[in-house]
C-alpha cells in the first residue's frame, strides 16, 4: 500500500494561518514556487481567508499565490463546485465525458410545489407545497451525497406499517418516478449530483494524468463520499497531502469504541477510509513553525483545547477521569463571565443587546443565564 501523506493542524493553533504559514516553509524549502501549488478548502469562504493570510504575512509585497479552490462541501448556500473547469487540472486533461448543468435551487423547489400541488388540489395550498419542495429537495441532495438510490425504499418500514407507508411511497414518487424525467427533458441534474459526477471526473482526469505540482487539500473532513475518494487519491500523490483539522490524539480506546457519539467522528471514519490510524497522522508543520505560531497567541488556547477534547469525552470516561485528571486552570483564562437577568423574551430575540442593556430592559429576579466569552470575542454562547 502507498504511503499516505495525511497530516494535521492542532487544534489550538489558527488553521488558516498555520497553513499559509506552513506552505510558504515547503516551497521555500523544496525550491519551489508556490504558485506551482494547487490547495483544495473546504468552502469559498476558506479560500478567501486563506488569500488574506498570504497577503498579511507577506506584508503587502508581491506574492503570486498559488491556485486555490473550493471544494464546497461544508458552504451552506454554494453547493456547486465553481471554479473548477475553468482552472483545475482539466485543462491539462481532456474530459471522458460533459456533465450537464445543475438546475437551481429555486427552479426545482418551484418545480417540485408544482406537482406536490397537483397531487392534492383541494387542501394543498402554494405556501405548504413550497415547504414540503424545499424539504424534497434536501432529501434529494443528502440521498445523493451519500451516493445511494431509492431501490430499496418500499423495503424500509416493516410489513404492519405498510398501509400507512403506502402513502409516504405515493408522495414520494414525485422525486422516485416524476423528477428523473422531468430532469432528462431539460438536460438538467440535481446539484449534490453533478458534485459527485464532477469529483469522479476531476478523480479520473488525475489517474490518467498525474498531477505536475504539489496538491494540497485542507480541512475537509471527507464528510461526502465522492470528497472522501478524491482525499485518499491526493493522500497517495507523491507530492500531495491531506492536512486534517484538528485531529484529536487523545482520544482513549473508550472513546474511540464510542466514537459515533464524537464529534471527531468524521475524522476518524475519514481515516479508517484511508485505513489509517491516528498515531499515522503527523503534526503539521514541523515544530519548528508550529512553536513560532504558537508564541504569538495565549498560552491558555492550548490549555483550552484540552479541555474542549475532555468535555466532549463519553459520559463514563469524563466521570472516571474527573478526580484524576483535573483540567488546568489555564483553560479559562481570558473568559469573563456575566450573570444577567433573562425572560423568554430574551431567548426568542436573540442575545444580540449588551450586558448592561439587558440589566435595564430586564431588571428583576426572574431567572438567571451565564454569558462567557473571550474579551476580544465579544458576547460569548449562553
Amino acid at each position: 500500500m502507498p504511503k499516505k501523506n495525511v497530516y494535521t493542524i492542532p487544534a489550538e493553533l489558527p488553521f488558516i494561518e498555520t497553513l499559509a504559514t506552513g506552505l510558504i516553509n515547503q516551497a521555500s524549502e523544496n525550491n519551489s514556487d508556490l504558485a506551482d501549488f494547487l490547495i483544495l478548502l473546504p468552502t469559498r469562504r476558506a479560500v478567501r481567508a486563506l488569500c488574506d493570510s498570504f497577503l498579511e504575512i507577506s506584508k503587502g509585497k508581491p506574492l503570486i499565490l498559488p491556485r486555490i479552490l473550493p471544494l464546497g462541501d461544508l458552504d451552506e448556500e454554494e453547493i456547486l463546485i465553481t471554479g473548477w473547469e475553468e482552472t483545475s487540472l482539466q485543462i491539462e486533461g481532456e474530459r471522458s465525458h460533459e456533465i450537464p448543468d445543475p438546475i437551481s435551487n429555486l427552479l426545482r423547489q418551484l418545480m417540485l410545489a408544482s406537482r406536490i400541488t397537483a397531487l392534492d388540489k383541494d387542501n394543498m395550498g402554494i405556501d405548504q407545497a413550497t415547504l414540503l419542495a424545499a424539504e424534497l429537495g434536501n432529501f434529494l441532495d443528502q440521498v445523493q451525497r451519500e451516493q445511494l438510490d431509492f431501490s430499496a425504499i418500499r423495503k424500509l418500514v416493516p410489513e404492519e406499517y405498510a398501509e400507512h407507508w403506502q402513502i409516504t411511497l405515493k408522495f414520494l414518487e414525485i422525486i422516485t418516478q416524476f423528477w428523473p424525467g422531468i430532469l432528462k427533458d431539460k438536460n438538467l441534474i440535481d446539484p449534490a449530483e453533478r458534485r459527485n459526477l464532477v469529483m469522479k471526473e476531476q478523480l479520473s482526469s488525475w489517474e490518467r494524468n498525474l498531477p505536475r505540482g504539489p496538491v494540497i487539500a485542507a480541512g475537509s473532513t471527507g464528510s461526502i463520499p465522492a470528497t472522501a475518494d478524491l482525499l485518499n487519491f491526493i493522500s497517495e500523490l507523491s507530492m500531495g497531502a491531506v492536512i486534517l483539522p484538528g485531529l484529536d490524539h487523545s482520544l482513549d480506546i473508550e472513546s474511540v469504541e464510542n466514537i459515533e457519539t464524537h464529534p471527531q467522528y468524521g475524522l476518524y471514519a475519514l481515516l479508517k477510509k484511508f485505513d489509517l490510524n491516528v498515531n499515522d497522522v503527523e503534526f503539521w508543520p514541523n515544530d519548528q513553525i508550529r512553536a513560532q505560531i504558537k508564541s504569538g497567541y495565549p498560552i491558555h488556547l492550548a490549555f483550552r483545547k484540552e479541555l474542549v477534547c475532555y468535555v466532549m469525552r463519553p459520559p463514563k470516561r469524563i466521570s472516571r477521569s474527573r478526580s484524576s485528571n483535573p483540567s488546568p486552570l489555564g483553560c479559562v483564562s481570558g473568559f469573563t463571565s456575566y450573570t444577567v437577568p433573562f425572560t423568554m423574551k430574551v431567548l426568542e430575540g436573540g442575545l444580540t443587546q449588551s450586558v448592561p442593556q439587558l440589566h435595564a430592559k430586564y431588571g428583576g429576579n426572574r431567572g438567571h443565564v451565564t454569558l462567557t466569552g473571550s474579551p476580544n470575542d465579544g458576547m460569548g454562547s449562553t
